[in-house]
């Protein structure tokens, strides 16, 4: 049996929750955190994603933490951490500062001005991009960085 399907494994890649005929993404169990091996474009989108996620009152953790394989844990992902923190989300980086694993409390995507810089990967963009229509407020995107990366978009 995988770890994904393994319900005593330490790691779980995703978990979703059925409940009153909805699906809902909602924090892991205690414990258990969001392993994406090599796999940065899933880890980077569902980072704002986690900031939106539900808190079951049973669990009481609160804290979603993504993470993947000793390569992932290099790839930097700190440009896009301290966008989401400007925005007021609460996310940590737990070993190095500017990469996973991230330890991300659901406080909700305030929307607003999001300054956000491409010069590293567009995929912050696209993460931005897939949780913008559930801000609490309007987004806007002001793109820095290199000027040849950001006339792309």
């Amino acid at each position: 049996m995988s770890r994904a399907l393994n319900p005593h494994a330490k790691t779980i890649v995703i978990l979703w929750l059925l409940k009153v005929a909805k699906v809902s993404l909602v924090v892991p169990p205690k414990d258990k955190e969001l392993y994406f091996g090599n796999a940065g474009i899933a880890a980077r989108f569902l980072a704002t994603v986690c900031t939106r996620v539900q808190t079951l009152p049973e669990d009481g953790t609160g804290v979603t933490v993504i993470t993947g394989n000793a390569r992932m844990k290099q790839r930097p992902i700190g440009p896009f951490v301290t966008a989401l923190r400007a925005n007021g989300s609460n996310i940590d980086c737990l070993e190095t500062d500017g990469c996973l694993p991230l330890a991300i409390v659901p406080e909700d995507l305030k929307g607003g001005t999001i300054q956000l810089a491409i010069s590293v990967s567009s995929q912050y963009l696209s993460s931005t991009f897939l949780c913008a229509p559930y801000a609490t407020r309007p987004v806007t995107l002001e793109l820095t960085g290199p000027s040849h990366l950001t006339a792309l978009y």
